[in-house]
């Protein structure tokens, strides 16, 4: 491993880090050289591809993908605080696309040779890894909570969406001079959050009319950077056929930033319509749009400021010592308020200690510690080939919102994976956890559960 770096020189331009600052380029290499070590002890990941039919049957051929070597730059920027970690915000960004270099070889060398060495296989495998590194490379950017990661207990206490934006369609009129007529014309909308323009939400389809009234409401979730990255709001009017993909018939962008400025009250608007190639008006469409900020622990009002009574409790002084901030403190010792029945629900999914499988002779095959057949004494085994696979499904109101990803062959799989979502009435809402066992050629089978009240905890 070599490191080169400049010096540490204080910054006070203005960037996404506020305060006092510090900057460091470096650079570093690695290179594995050794040839007796084993595939364990370097950077790899075992991968298993499957010959055959999905589902029927299938060959599983394993192979090792290890890191051999890679060379890189990056910037990193630091705000610096008073007290401890004395370091608040770390930002990084890479200066050009690192060069990494990859070796694919299989468990059984004899059968096959490095696959890094096929064109087609080394060329995917490269631009893979550029396409994912682009995502970080300048202008672009990493912001990291420093203090959060060293003093934090990995808890997220209150959630990362700042808002929502409450979008209501209401009806579309179609003109006459678009391709499609009364006749063919299958209309539904979809709502898109950009810079992704990933679709958040789509419409029924309504037929026969050029000018359909659907009056349905969408609500998106904002975080905190919608603003500062520009993120747009598009309704696209879509014609769906039955036999050739579906055409877009026109869409209205709003500006996420310009709902912000004008938070807690909704507008009802008439706009037209623009085709995305020609740029040519394609009808009108009716909506309301508002953007609606979340309120703060224990107030009716403001977004920011804690109520003077809720800082004065002795419940939060004592949850203050184990939090960084006021906020958290606030979020962990108040109820949300009666009156405000709609919110933000974050889930947050850890891991799960002493995962088994019941086999035929009703024992649990696992190397927990609650494991009848472990001599007393032994370590406990967190990884094997017979332990499940397993993933978690979260649903809300019986509607599965979110999938983990899978953890392969362990009894303590840890996910740490969160996901956000509105819901209407945090009174009525119910939350069920589902953990299944991932296999091949047949259902996951369920292996347990969890479900609670919103309302309860």
């Amino acid at each position: 491993m070599s490191t080169t770096s400049s010096g540490l020189p204080i910054v006070r331009h203005q960037t996404g880090i506020n305060g006092l600052k510090g900057q460091k380029t470096f650079s570093q290499s690695y290179r594995d050289h050794s040839l007796t070590k084993t595939i364990d002890a370097r950077p790899s990941l075992l991968v298993e591809f499957f010959v055959g039919i999905k589902g029927v049957a299938a060959v599983p051929i394993p192979v090792w993908a290890e890191v051999t070597g890679i060379v890189g730059t990056a910037r990193m920027r630091l705000e610096l605080i008073p007290d401890p970690p004395f370091i608040k915000h770390m930002l990084i960004t890479l200066v050009g696309l690192p060069k990494v270099s990859i070796g694919i070889t299989p468990i059984h060398k004899k059968l096959l040779p490095n696959m890094m060495d096929i064109p087609f296989i080394s060329r995917f495998v490269t631009q893979s890894i550029n396409a994912a590194a682009k995502e970080y490379v300048a202008p672009k950017s990493m912001m990291l909570d420093i203090q959060q990661l060293l003093s934090g207990d990995g808890v997220s206490r209150d959630t990362t969406h700042i808002g929502v934006v409450v979008v209501q369609i209401h009806q579309v009129s179609v003109s006459k001079n678009v391709k499609q007529t009364a006749r063919d014309m299958n209309a539904y909308m979809n709502i898109c959050l950009s810079p992704m323009n990933k679709t958040q939400y789509s419409t029924r389809i309504i037929s026969g009319t050029l000018d359909p009234v659907f009056e349905e409401t969408a609500v998106l979730l904002v975080d905190a950077n919608a603003a500062k990255i520009g993120e747009r709001v598009t309704l696209q009017l879509w014609d769906n056929d039955r036999f050739t993909a579906d055409d877009l018939v026109g869409e209205v962008e709003i500006d996420v930033a310009e709902l912000m400025s004008k938070h807690n009250q909704a507008t009802r608007k008439t706009v037209s319509m623009l085709q995305p190639t020609s740029n040519k008006e394609s009808g009108t469409i009716e909506y309301t749009i508002g953007f609606f900020s979340k309120l703060a622990p224990g107030s009716t009002s403001s977004a920011t400021e804690i109520p003077q009574d809720i800082l004065e409790k002795d419940v939060f002084k004592k949850a203050r010592k184990s939090t960084l901030t006021d906020l958290e403190a606030a979020v962990a010792v108040t109820p949300p308020p009666d009156d405000f029945v709609s919110g933000i629900l974050g889930i947050q999914l850890h891991e799960i200690r002493e995962l088994g499988v019941m086999k035929d002779n009703m024992a649990i095959q696992h190397s927990g510690k609650g494991s009848s057949t472990k001599p007393e004494g032994e370590q406990e085994i967190e990884s094997d080939k017979g332990l499940p696979s397993s993933y978690c499904t979260v649903m809300v109101n019986d509607e599965p919102v979110y999938r983990t990803r899978t953890k392969p062959m362990t009894a303590t799989p840890f996910f740490n994976a969160s996901t956000e979502r509105f819901v209407r009435d945090w009174k009525a809402t119910h939350v069920c956890v589902v953990v299944r066992d991932s296999r091949m050629r047949e259902n996951d089978p369920v292996m347990g559960m969890v479900m609670f009240k919103v309302s309860v905890i």
